[in-house]
């Protein structure tokens, strides 16, 4: 049985006012399994004048599981065909905010998990249609309040026939009825503090600097929000510093008090997850489950071997490339930038190393790794933050009947990681790493760091010590890049300093001391919410 939310009363009127806008934003207070987002969704598919984007902010007590979600589609014939892409990211949707893509992108459910009435505070949006569900507005009589701060001028709020509400009240925070039924009553928010069809101050322009995962993860972002964005990098291809590694794995990290870490490496294997069925070719990636293990000595954690069902590898230059690859993103290569400084109109501009204004734009976001510091530090001098280069390098050699017979057949990570059968430059590779170096950040490869990575590959695997020794180092192919790490390895995010570099943000401290790779665009929806 669909509950009512299924037929919601103003589906049709949403989907003729929706029409030829660039985005639409809803909010539905009770997420239950999904039903009104799926009604919602099922319209967008099948109206040919429908938004470029659509927006579902929703409140849900538990969320629904991957099961419930599967079921539920079977209602809605516009999803045949299809139902992999939107069963992909329901799993371990835990207390917190998710956001989850689909369409490409075109469609994002920002899903808050827990207490209705506190989620509804922590979500941030400006929504052109409310759902308001069974809401007990006597307990919370601040709910308008809330409200206001999620609507834009003229949004429509729905509230169902058992929510009583007190309309003086909410006329108090500007919500006022336009009808009712027996099945609903209608308001509109219209408060007279706020000028009608406002028009957005914001220039929808913004420069990139630095085209790796978190350069193409922030333009993505912008870009599916309808901005103008310019990546300028100075390699000669995209992604040619530490995101260049040429497979990584996706591996969630396991904290005893499920730590901020933790559960920013879920929300960024769902995100990528997500992502990478939408963009990404069979032989670019593989999500079957790695084994995770420690040698001992090396972890005080306990629990292991570890089997992480939600994880995989990936081939982080492809995944970048089809980040970018989008209409409103243009990639500069070949860029030298030496210094950025603020405008006289109070915009940003790139200059080359001959002195030469390369390109300027109000927003400026810097996401170019352990380089991210020394350039912000040219517009302000007394910038700090406690980053620390970290240089890493991967060896691999030729999959062969020996290290097939004595590896597993899946990818293992630990001390160090070992990914078995990739396709690579032609051949099917084994890939092993990476080393951690702190005091050495040449990006060249090094002839002790392939003997580490056999070193250690042989305490993680014991068994291939019957497929290869010490002696395959010299012959082992590498490569070797330079990450960023924070002390608490946590991504630095946002606002340089918004009062005396407006305009000016920081995207950085994504790397980590495995071979392993975190894109979570929860952050760089962060980052570009800061815009508004």
């Amino acid at each position: 049985m669909l509950r009512k939310a299924m037929f919601h009363p103003l589906l049709d009127w949403q989907a003729k006012h929706w029409q030829q806008r660039q985005q639409w934003t809803l909010l539905d207070t009770d997420f239950h399994q999904g039903q009104y987002f799926f009604s919602i969704c099922n319209a967008w598919r099948r109206d040919p004048l429908r938004p470029n984007r659509l927006n579902v902010m929703a409140l849900v007590e538990e969320a629904p599981s991957a099961s419930d979600i599967k079921d539920l589609l079977r209602h809605f014939d516009a999803f045949n065909g299809n139902e992999q892409e939107w069963l992909t990211p329901w799993w371990d949707l835990s207390l917190g905010v998710h956001r989850l893509p689909f369409e490409k992108g075109h469609i994002q459910l920002t899903l808050a998990v827990g207490p209705r009435e506190k989620m509804i505070r922590q979500i941030k949006g400006q929504a052109n249609h409310v759902w308001l569900y069974l809401w007990d507005c006597k307990q919370d009589p601040f709910i308008w309040k809330a409200l206001a701060k999620l609507c834009e001028f003229s949004a429509q709020v729905v509230v169902d026939a058992d929510t009583t509400i007190d309309l003086d009240l909410a006329k108090t925070d500007g919500f006022v009825k336009l009808e009712s039924n027996t099945s609903y009553q209608l308001l509109n928010y219209q408060a007279h503090w706020l000028q009608k069809n406002q028009p957005s101050t914001i220039k929808k322009n913004c420069s990139v600097l630095g085209s790796g995962l978190a350069g193409a993860g922030v333009a993505r972002a912008l870009a599916e929000r309808g901005w103008r964005v310019n990546v300028f990098d100075s390699g000669s291809a995209s992604a040619k510093g530490a995101s260049g590694v040429p497979v990584g794995l996706l591996t969630p990290h396991v904290s005893a008090d499920d730590n901020d870490f933790s559960r920013l490496s879920r929300a960024g294997i769902r995100q990528t997850l997500a992502w990478a069925h939408q963009l990404l070719k069979d032989d670019e990636w593989l999500v079957e489950g790695v084994l995770e293990n420690r040698i001992e000595g090396k972890t005080r954690q306990t629990g292991f071997p570890r089997w992480h069902s939600k994880a995989g590898w990936i081939k982080p230059k492809n995944f970048i490339d089809a980040l970018l690859n989008h209409p409103y993103i243009t990639l500069q290569l070949n860029a030298s930038i030496e210094h950025i400084q603020k405008n006289n109109a109070g915009g940003w501009e790139l200059i080359s190393n001959k002195d030469q204004v390369i390109a300027q734009s109000p927003h400026l976001v810097i996401a170019c790794g352990p380089a991210s510091v020394p350039i912000i530090q040219t517009a302000d001098p007394d910038f700090f933050l406690p980053h620390t280069p970290i240089r890493g390098q991967i060896s691999w050699g030729k999959m062969t009947e020996n290290i097939s017979a004595h590896g597993p057949v899946y990818p293992v990570s630990g001390h160090c990681s070992f990914i078995p059968q990739i396709s690579y430059q032609g051949q099917v590779q084994w890939f092993a790493g990476s080393t951690f170096d702190r005091y050495n950040i040449s990006a060249g490869v090094l002839p002790d760091d392939r003997l580490k990575n056999i070193q250690h590959l042989l305490q993680l695997i014991p068994s291939l010590s019957h497929a290869m020794d010490e002696s395959f180092a010299p012959s082992l192919k590498g490569w070797a890049g330079v990450r960023c790490s924070l002390p608490d390895r946590m991504p630095a995010v946002g606002s340089v300093d918004p009062e005396r570099l407006n305009g000016l943000y920081v995207l950085t401290g994504l790397g980590s001391s495995r071979l392993l790779k975190y894109w979570s665009i929860n952050q760089f929806a962060y980052l570009v919410d800061l815009f508004y």
